[in-house]
């Protein structure tokens, strides 16, 4: 099943060559919602069921961000 290579990937890198992220993956906690900083899934989703070229795609949705300025993430003017 498809969720094997997901678990795979994050436990121990699956045959990627990472070494994964060392967690426990979870089957049950993959199920559940997620709150979305972007709505690139909705995206990749609508270019996945259209996908001749030429498709130009945009989408409405509430963004939930946390803007604060830290060593990574500056300002921009």
């Amino acid at each position: 099943m498809y969720y094997r290579k997901v678990r795979d990937v994050h436990e121990f890198g699956g045959d990627t060559g990472s070494i994964g992220w060392g967690g426990i993956w979870s089957k049950e906690l993959s199920r559940k919602e997620v709150l979305r900083t972007h709505t690139t899934a909705i995206a990749i989703k609508h270019l996945a069921d259209n996908p001749d070229p030429p498709r130009k795609a945009f989408c409405i949705d509430r963004v939930y961000r946390r803007e604060a300025i830290d060593p990574t993430h500056t300002a921009r003017v």
